[in-house]
């Protein structure tokens, strides 16, 4: 629930009025992915790496109180790694990002109640 809060807050947060986010799941076998994907600025390769480091932050131009801390990207990697998945981060294309959060061992139960 966490880790979706902050991908959907930041896919908000990025991404113009007119444009779209969507939220997609799947599972095939025993793995489930969920992908946030927007029509953002996206992030440039060149960063790409380091946006799941602690206080990472890719607009300095965006103050505390408009952006936040840094914090969450980082929040989301942990928690997905501590629960033995991976997380990407990868351009949309013609723009935007794709966020995706894997579990290799789901086990079919619900997540988050």
């Amino acid at each position: 629930k966490q880790l979706l809060t902050i991908l959907l807050d930041n896919a908000v947060s990025y991404t113009p009025a007119n444009k779209k986010i969507t939220i997609s799941a799947a599972v095939k076998g025993k793995e489930m992915t969920i992908s946030v994907a927007d029509q953002g600025c996206g992030i440039p390769a060149d960063v790409r790496a380091h946006i799941f480091d602690r206080f990472y932050r890719v607009d300095k131009a965006r103050s505390r109180a408009a952006g936040g801390t840094g914090l969450g990207l980082s929040i989301v990697r942990d928690t997905v790694l501590q629960h033995g998945g991976a997380v990407t981060a990868r351009r949309r294309e013609p723009e935007g990002t794709c966020f995706e959060v894997s579990f290799a061992q789901w086990n079919g139960e619900e997540v988050g109640r």
